[in-house]
């Protein structure tokens, strides 16, 4: 610093010299703490040591000296010694000088890391990037040589954090936490070298700064910088270490909320294609027959459902088709609406004749060990209709309502005649025939018509159901359909859909 300082203050420091040696002195020298000549008036070569001498000083050390050549009485001695003072004076103002332009680079570079943090937490929705970035900016502000971020939630195994990546026992950070929270009921903790938790670390630690802060409810981060480069931690550590502590929770709390908008766009996106999928499985129009009237719609309660419905063209002169209700709703439900499809689908164009208590019994066969295993069933009604013969064979595992309304007589229930499928190993669903006349009618709905239900909790019920079905008999099937949904939608008025509803319309024209 001492020569630093003859460099800038070269003028006032040859007036001095200039000065003494119009008062008589042969030759003025400032020297280093070492003795060493780093400034001399007038350049020329001394011998021996110099005749006076006085220390310059900063905060009590010497640093340096200023010397004179020549025989001078005490008065000059005095002289020197203040003329020391005043460079003694310079040096203290000029390293006072430099300590507040050191402070105000590392505020300005707090400041700066500060705003990096805030702005890194900010964009960033990564929780683990998140976090690292948060120990990586505490360690820089700070100036330690380790920081860790550790993020505690309700029922999760902790999500340690380290900067610069070290092998630190995961086993640590709960037992560290835990020690420490039953020290006290405090978030802050500052550990020094003689600290005996120190001591029971598995890691050089020499001293620990840790606060806790709450996240939002049932999560909690714990913020820690450990191995200070200079010596302890103290006050104006513990003050930005807070300072740092409050955004890092906050702008935490942000990316663990923005994670969570995300994955639910993704779980939403991945339900909406979902429900996409399983609509195209439905059949898209319904087939054309001269002699019969199709209609069916299926509505999902929710994003996806269980019902599912289909008509297969298959050998022989024979129309298939089905209606049925997996138990549940949702995904699950689907999964297994999806199965049920499937092996309906591939029996049923291999048959020739009609037999729906076999299609039964191979598909509850083929399903049975599936739906054990997830404790789930369905309710299946299969129709085959020989539109040479003009005679409709049906078999049902448990499907209700299944309503048939003769062209010259009310509307009555065709009850099922054995279980769920799933239920039992074997199906125990029998062939029934009906003549099918003209002007006959056949509706199957799932039990989201008759259980729909007011705010009252009152339901709809099979008895409305039957008048219904005779008040509509005049309409169009496509047209019977969509006044039955509208039946349903103004009988429930503002109570929510609670289950998917389903209708299949078949009438043999007149």
């Amino acid at each position: 610093m001492l020569e630093t300082i003859v460099d800038t203050h070269s003028a006032i420091l040859n007036d001095l010299a200039i000065a003494w040696i119009d008062s008589g002195a042969q030759a003025v020298s400032i020297t280093d703490s070492q003795g060493c000549i780093i400034a001399q008036w007038p350049l020329l070569t001394l011998a021996g040591c110099s005749d006076l001498c006085a220390p310059i000083q900063l905060h009590g050390h010497s640093i340096g000296a200023l010397h004179i050549w020549g025989k001078f009485e005490l008065p000059v001695a005095m002289r020197l010694s203040a003329d020391a003072q005043f460079l003694s004076s310079i040096v203290a103002l000029e390293s006072e000088l430099a300590e507040m332009t050191t402070d105000v680079i590392d505020q300005q570079d707090q400041l700066m890391a500060l705003h990096q943090l805030a702005q890194t937490t900010r964009v960033d929705n990564d929780i683990r990037q998140n976090l690292t970035n948060l120990a990586r900016i505490t360690a820089h502000l700070l100036k330690t040589e380790t920081a860790f971020m550790v993020l505690q939630a309700d029922g999760q195994a902790p999500l340690p954090v380290v900067y610069p990546t070290e092998d630190w026992p995961s086993a640590m950070w709960q037992a560290l936490i835990q020690e420490l929270e039953h020290r006290s009921n405090k978030n802050q903790w500052l550990l020094h070298e003689n600290d005996a938790l120190l001591h029971k670390l598995t890691i050089p630690v020499r001293n620990l700064l840790v606060k806790k802060i709450a996240v939002r409810p049932g999560i909690s981060l714990i913020l820690g910088a450990a191995n200070k480069m200079a010596g302890d931690f103290y006050a104006p550590d513990l003050k930005l270490f807070s300072t740092i502590a409050e955004p890092a929770g906050a702008n935490l709390e942000n990316a663990i909320l923005q994670q969570e908008i995300l994955n639910q766009t993704r779980i939403q996106t991945e339900m909406e294609l979902a429900k996409q999928v399983q609509m195209r499985l439905l059949p898209q129009h319904t087939p054309e027959l001269p002699e019969l009237e199709l209609a069916a719609q299926s509505l999902p309660a929710f994003d996806v459902g269980g019902d599912y419905y289909d008509f297969i063209l298959g050998q022989g002169n024979l129309l298939t088709f089905t209606l049925s209700d997996v138990s549940g709703k949702g995904m699950p439900a689907a999964l297994l609406m999806t199965m049920l499809r499937t092996v309906l689908r591939g029996k049923a164009k291999e048959m020739t004749v009609a037999a729906p208590e076999e299609l039964l019994g191979v598909t509850n066969e083929s399903l049975y060990d599936d739906f054990s295993e997830v404790d789930m069933f369905a309710t299946v009604f299969i129709g085959q209709y020989n539109y040479d013969q003009h005679i409709l064979y049906y078999a049902n595992d448990g499907h209700a309502p299944v309503i048939y309304r003769p062209a010259a007589g009310p509307a009555v229930l065709l009850p099922a005649d054995a279980p769920p499928l799933g239920v039992l190993p074997i199906s125990l669903a029998e062939r029934q025939m009906i003549a099918f006349q003209p002007g006959d009618l056949l509706v199957v709905t799932s039990d989201g018509f008759s259980e729909a239900e007011r705010c009252d909790a009152e339901m709809f019920g099979y008895d409305r159901l039957l008048q219904l079905i005779d008040q509509l008999v005049a309409l169009p099937a496509e047209a019977m359909m969509k006044s039955m949904f509208s039946a349903i939608q103004n009988f429930s008025g503002e109570h929510p859909q609670s289950d998917d509803q389903t209708v299949l319309i078949l009438r043999r024209r007149d």
